[in-house]
């Protein structure tokens, strides 16, 4: 949808926390049958068509998370403007953890190839919103 003129041009991943990432991937690998994947510094990631369902090395003690028997995962939505959202949730009364297994600094996070706002949805949901320099809008 590159002609779009909303904020959020489509879901780009879900992102679940371990704390042994290579655990993980062999029970969606071998068990789910997700196939192969990638890996990148504590992340491994199976495509689907347009997203990706990731896994992250997340400490339970510094990031509270996993949670057992909770619900963990986020999902992160590609967007035209990192900046552009933050104001638009800043107005709505959203809220900007700090997660140091996701994020470094709360509302805009500017990383190498990438920008995202880490925030909440009315329930406490962590969502992210990414806008990648260099990737085609």
């Amino acid at each position: 949808n590159k002609h779009s003129t909303n904020p959020v041009l489509e879901l780009d991943y879900t992102g679940y926390p371990t704390q042994d990432v290579d655990a993980a991937r062999k029970i969606y690998k071998n068990i789910m049958k997700l196939g192969e994947g990638y890996h990148d510094e504590g992340y491994y990631g199976f495509w689907s068509n347009h997203a990706v369902f990731g896994l992250y090395e997340a400490d339970s003690e510094e990031d509270n998370l996993p949670q057992p028997h909770r619900a963990n995962g986020y999902m992160s939505f590609w967007v035209h403007s990192a900046e552009d959202i933050y104001e638009y949730l800043k107005q709505n009364g959203s809220t900007f953890p700090v997660i140091p297994a996701i994020n470094d600094r709360k509302g805009i996070d500017k990383q190498p190839g990438y920008t995202q706002v880490v925030s909440t949805d009315s329930e406490g949901n962590v969502l992210i919103f990414t806008e990648y320099s260099g990737r085609p809008r």
